[in-house]
C-alpha cells in the first residue's frame, strides 16, 4: 500500500467518522442546549418582576457554556477520530503481506541510498531476512520500515513505519484539519 493510496484511505475514513460523530455532537449539543433553555424559562418565570437584565446575562452565559461544551465535545470526538484512523493506518501497515513488505523495504532502501552511503541497516523482527551487499542488517524494535545509517553510524535516515506515520501525519494534518474541523 502506497503513502498516496494511505492518504486516501486515512481521508475518507476521516471524512465518514468524522461526519458520524458530528452528527452525534450536534444532536447531544441541541438536547444540552434544550435543557439549558428549560432551566432557564423557569428562572425567567421566578425572577419576571425585576431581574429582567440578570435573567438575559445569565441566559446568554447558558447558552455560551452550552455552546461551548458541544463544541468542546465536538473537538474531542473529531481528534478521537483522527487517532483512530491513524492507528488504523498503523495496523494495516504492520499487517502487510510478506511482498508488500519486501516490496516497501526496497523502496526504502532506495531512498535511503540517494540520502546517505548505507552500511548498517535497522530493520523489525520479520524483515530480518532483508539483505544487501555489504550492508549489516541488525534487528531492531521497530513495526516496519528501516533506520539507515552510515558507517559509524553518526548520519541516520529514519525510514521505519512510525515516523513515516508521523511525518505523514504532520504532512496531512492541514487537509484533514479541514475535512475534520470545516476551516
Amino acid at each position: 500500500m502506497g503513502i498516496v493510496e494511505i492518504k486516501a484511505h486515512i481521508a475518507e475514513e476521516a471524512r465518514t467518522q468524522a461526519q458520524a460523530l458530528v452528527n452525534e455532537a450536534t444532536i447531544e449539543a441541541e438536547r444540552i442546549l434544550a435543557s439549558a433553555t428549560r432551566d432557564l424559562a423557569q428562572h425567567e418565570k421566578q425572577l419576571a418582576d425585576h431581574m429582567g437584565t440578570v435573567i438575559a446575562a445569565a441566559q446568554r452565559r447558558e447558552i455560551a457554556a452550552a455552546e461551548f461544551e458541544g463544541r468542546r465535545m465536538l473537538f474531542d470526538s473529531k481528534k478521537n477520530v483522527f487517532d483512530l484512523v491513524v492507528a488504523q493506518a498503523r495496523n494495516e501497515l504492520i499487517n502487510l503481506d510478506a511482498d508488500k513488505r519486501k516490496l516497501n523495504l526496497a523502496h526504502l532502501w532506495m531512498r535511503a541510498q540517494k540520502e546517505i552511503a548505507v552500511k548498517i541497516v535497522h530493520v523489525a523482527h520479520c524483515d530480518q531476512n532483508f539483505k544487501q551487499k555489504g550492508v549489516t542488517v541488525d534487528v531492531k524494535d521497530i513495526v516496519g520500515g528501516l533506520i539507515a545509517e552510515t558507517d559509524g553510524g553518526r548520519i541516520s535516515v529514519d525510514l521505519s513505519f512510525d515516523s513515516r506515520l508521523a511525518e505523514l501525519r504532520d504532512m496531512m494534518l492541514p487537509e484533514l484539519s479541514k475535512v475534520l474541523f470545516y476551516e
